[in-house]
């Protein structure tokens, strides 16, 4: 059972906000560089209150796993891998479909990818995520003209459950920097 906090308008928005930021690396045209300094990657040591799942799957090495489907949904239009381990997840529904319409319309997404720089255990599978988001590109048409986004540094609460197959993304939204 995962641990779930009431939602709000605020926290729906937040939700929704996630979702983009995640889509596109938080994307927005022309969007200034973020002044954040690079930081010293942490290590991901698993959690000690989190078990493994049957096959040996940690929930960091899921989380890792999380924004490498997310990638290759991005840069492919394919969301039946993503959409297969956030089944649970609004805002991941919500991510595919947007992503699915631009490949639909004729657009696309170049995404360098996320890097996990920190993920610390809150509570029981509820996790705080600091990463560092890769410059994209992207068109969400084929009329469209192209928008970029430099990449930057973001925090998220993400929200694991876990059935038979393993962990699963139940939730996740952004935190404030």
């Amino acid at each position: 059972m995962s641990v779930r906090r009431p939602r709000t308008a605020a926290r729906a928005s937040l939700a929704l906000l996630a979702s983009v930021a995640l889509s596109l690396g938080g994307c927005g045209q022309d969007a200034p560089e973020p002044k954040v300094a690079d930081p010293t990657p942490v290590s991901q040591t698993p959690s000690e209150t989190a078990s493994t799942t049957t096959d040996g799957e940690t929930p960091e090495a899921f989380i890792q796993r999380w924004m490498n489907a997310s990638t290759d949904m991005q840069n492919s239009g394919d969301a039946t891998e993503y959409r297969s381990i956030t089944r649970s997840c609004d805002p991941c529904s919500k991510l595919a479909d947007k992503i699915e319409a631009y490949y639909a319309a004729g657009g696309y997404v170049q995404f360098g990818g996320t890097e996990v720089l920190q993920t610390r255990e809150l509570a029981d599978l509820v996790f705080k995520v600091v990463v560092k988001d890769k410059p994209t590109k992207y068109k969400s048409s084929a009329d469209a003209a192209v928008a970029n986004f430099a990449g930057g540094r973001n925090s998220y609460e993400v929200t694991l459950t876990r059935d038979a197959d393993g962990y699963l993304l139940d939730d996740f939204w952004v935190l404030p920097q």
